[in-house]
């Protein structure tokens, strides 16, 4: 893709004539009197300039030689795909390849291995970018899993793991965002139930030792 640039081209554009009536291109019928439709100079930057742009926003340069420009470009934009190659260290070579990080740039991952530790991505043999949870964390072991396909957005600085969640296991009494286990929530529900109880126990022998209605609510 390129903008037009024989001999004739202008270094200016022509100033974009009046809105007209809508309608579609004729070879028209001379023995009718109807005219052909006139290719005017306004249309074709309007059609130069949406494609142009197209390929612009997806990070790829403008080559006269190259006539997959604007597909690559839609590809880019609408979110690669491909295989990550390691476990901690992924790079991926997307059959379109990036040429730049872009920011609000989505690329799909099929995970080859659990991560054990931070994540880094290279994308078409760019520098490497850091992997994020959603919230700007570093991921935790087991947050990619193998076979897994993971969305990835850059946000000008990291990508960010949006359809991620944490894969390591919850502690009791922990201040941390990982993912708890059925095992934990169940022991969490029956140490809470426990509690619960014991405490209705001791509100019920309350009020029969000094005669006092007591009434127990549990709060929503």
């Amino acid at each position: 893709m390129h903008r037009v640039d024989h001999s004739t081209a202008k270094s200016v554009r022509p100033a974009i004539l009046a809105a007209g009536t809508p309608g579609y291109f004729g070879d028209g019928n001379a023995a009718m009197g109807d005219p052909p439709t006139i290719l005017t100079a306004d249309f074709m930057n309007a059609l130069q300039e949406e494609l142009v742009n197209t390929v612009l926003a997806g990070g790829v340069a403008l080559d006269k030689t190259s006539s997959n420009q604007v597909a690559r470009a839609i590809a880019i934009l609408s979110g690669l795909h491909g295989s990550a190659v390691g476990a901690n260290t992924l790079t991926v070579a997307p059959a379109w390849p990036l040429p730049s990080y872009i920011s609000g740039h989505r690329i799909f991952l099929k995970i080859a291995a659990d991560n054990t530790n931070a994540v880094t991505l290279a994308v078409s043999g760019l520098p490497a970018m850091a992997v994020k949870t959603i919230d700007g964390l570093a991921l935790q072991p087991g947050d990619l899993r193998a076979g897994n396909i993971a969305e990835l957005f850059f946000d000008g600085a990291d990508y960010r793991h949006i359809n991620g969640r944490r894969g390591i296991t919850a502690t009791a009494g922990d201040a941390t965002t990982a993912l708890a286990t059925n095992a934990f929530v169940t022991n969490a529900i029956n140490t809470l139930a426990a509690s619960l109880a014991a405490d209705i126990t001791a509100a019920a022998a309350q009020s029969s030792v000094g005669g006092n209605l007591f009434i127990w609510q549990q709060q929503g």
